[in-house]
């Protein structure tokens, strides 16, 4: 299917969907109040969220700015990186030999 095609099928089932509203409406009204109520409640909570939904990050996520590489990239006072230390363990297996599989 091209793009085209695939708008127009979208236009298509749109339209069915909202024929098929406007009829139930028109057939039974009390039927859509909850349905709308819901809807509706739920586009205002996502406009217009509480305000103690906007508190986001909030205090704990926060990150300290002292702990975290200046505007440059150059390290801040106090803070270290650790280097791993790796250390070569060697083994029974003489040069040459080829590697066992278990």
């Amino acid at each position: 299917m091209n793009p085209r095609s695939r708008k127009t099928w979208m236009y298509v089932i749109l339209f069915l969907i909202g024929v098929g509203i406007l009829y139930q409406f028109a057939i039974n009204p009390r039927g859509m109040i909850i349905p709308l109520a819901v809807f509706g409640a739920v586009y205002l909570l996502y406009k217009f969220p509480p305000s103690r939904w906007r508190q986001f990050p909030s205090s704990r996520w926060r990150r300290d700015p002292g702990k975290f590489a200046g505007p440059r990239g150059e390290k801040m006072p106090g803070h270290s990186v650790r280097k791993a230390k790796f250390r070569v363990i060697r083994g029974n297996k003489k040069d040459g030999e080829p590697p066992r599989c278990q």
